[in-house]
């Protein structure tokens, strides 16, 4: 939250900002912190929130993911001794 608040709080003084002196950057901070209520608060631990859900979500679909991926490295693994257990009777053949 509080990168969400700094980026509001630039983006006000930015655009608020029209001697460029220190003193009135920092005036202008002071205003606009006074101005951030309790709603505006909720609002970015909120946004954060859903950012959270959407990671949780994103992680068990990967893992969901990484699991299928397992279970298919397995079917192969056995497919290739099938395919070396094909090559020995190959070479058996061949030397007959």
């Amino acid at each position: 939250p509080i990168e969400l608040c700094w980026a509001e709080l630039k983006a006000y003084v930015r655009a608020q900002n029209t001697t460029f002196k220190l003193q009135d950057v920092e005036k202008l901070t002071w205003k606009w912190l006074d101005s951030c209520d309790s709603t505006l608060a909720s609002s970015f631990i909120e946004h954060v929130h859903l950012y959270e859900e959407n990671f949780q979500k994103a992680d068990h679909f990967m893992e969901q993911v990484e699991s299928e991926l397992d279970d298919t490295d397995d079917i192969d693994t056995s497919s290739d001794l099938n395919e070396d257990e094909d090559l020995q009777l190959l070479a058996k053949s061949n030397s007959l």
